[in-house]
């Protein structure tokens, strides 16, 4: 039934299918067959629909460069009941042009946006992965009503407006019979669009990116290095280095042989009052399993900081990585203040490469 229904839907016809939320109907990424899609649900013309995707390794055909906490809410939400509306920069444009059929194109791309989802539903995943191409598909009901959650809803509800109804009620139902979250990330921050099955709370963790900054003591390069941090974030997201968190992102430090409570060394202080950012109230950390379980990328300033971490916690290997590809940043400790200088011109170039890799 899966493979005659995709058939179906790679001859323009209108299937409805099963997810783990409601039921939706599944169109081919065509603009005549959207159309059709628009006069079955009454719906008007200009409001888009729903890319869905069979797996998560798909978004690479559309998306080109999530950023990090994109990546982070793919990781935890996908597939699942939460759908990613993604602006359509022209850079994303131009790489669809080159992947997508002209009617595909045409279909998807006729907005600022593009919402996508990847369903955890067996009829979902087989039935989108069967049709081999680009579908969309929004909740299978009349506009204006609730979605069907069940296939005899949707039968009643649209007979003669759709051509098969796949019915998995006996055996996979619509476990949380309300709709996906629709969450829209941007470098403004993430925002939630419409409530779903997802709590609002849930997605801030899941669109909150943890980076955590790691040396020896904790009193210079990584404190200089946090502030390099929160420094280009708040300049490339254009906002104040205290709303970072609203927009999603968390920066820390601390140390894998750190005294708790230390102040940064004058020397770290002044090179950072002379780079923009003030380490006057850093007190230093000690690095501990909870610090490193709730950080989605750990940032050492050495190698042995990475052994020393994998030794004690191997379950962070794939989290850990070297601030400065390069090498290690020198420790400058007990050295005078044109030492911190050139250490802090280091940790920025690093620091600003990082960041362009993580948000572009």
């Amino acid at each position: 039934m899966i493979r005659t229904a995709a058939r179906a839907i790679r001859d323009r016809r209108l299937v409805v299918f099963p997810t783990e939320t409601v039921y939706g109907i599944a169109a081919l990424a065509s603009p005549d067959v959207i159309d059709r899609l628009d006069r079955a649900k009454g719906r008007a013309a200009e409001k888009r629909y729903t890319l869905h995707v069979a797996d998560p390794g798909e978004l690479a055909s559309y998306i080109p460069r999530p950023d990090a906490r994109a990546r982070k809410l793919i990781r935890l939400g996908w597939p699942g009941p939460v759908t990613m509306v993604f602006p359509l920069s022209p850079e994303t444009r131009e790489h669809m042009r080159h992947r997508l059929a002209q009617e595909a194109f045409d279909a998807l791309c006729v907005g600022d946006s593009l919402g996508i989802r990847c369903s955890d539903h067996p009829v979902a995943h087989d039935l989108l992965a069967a049709v081999g191409g680009p579908v969309v598909a929004p909740s299978a009901n009349v506009s204006g009503e609730p979605p069907a959650t069940t296939a005899a809803e949707a039968h009643d509800r649209l007979a003669g407006r759709v051509d098969v109804v796949l019915d998995s009620d006996a055996w996979a139902p619509c476990r949380y019979a309300a709709g996906s979250t629709v969450v829209r990330l941007d470098r403004a921050g993430w925002k939630v669009l419409r409530a779903g099955a997802v709590p609002v709370e849930r997605i801030r963790e899941m669109c909150t990116l943890h980076i955590l900054v790691v040396c020896t003591g904790n009193t210079c390069r990584s404190p200089i290095a946090e502030g390099f941090l929160r420094k280009r974030l708040s300049e490339k997201l254009n906002c104040d280095v205290d709303a970072l968190e609203g927009v999603g992102y968390k920066v820390a430090s601390a140390g894998v042989a750190a005294a708790a409570g230390q102040p940064a060394s004058p020397e770290a202080v002044q090179v950072g009052h002379e780079s923009g950012f003030d380490l006057r109230r850093h007190r230093s950390t000690p690095v501990d399993r909870g610090l490193l379980d709730q950080a989605d990328v750990v940032l050492v300033l050495a190698d042995g900081h990475r052994r020393q971490i994998l030794e004690a916690y191997p379950h962070v290997a794939a989290k850990v990585q070297r601030l400065d590809e390069q090498g290690d940043v020198p420790d400058p400790i007990g050295c005078d203040v044109d030492v911190y200088r050139r250490c802090a011109e280091m940790i920025r170039r690093a620091v600003n490469k990082r960041m362009d890799e993580m948000i572009g």
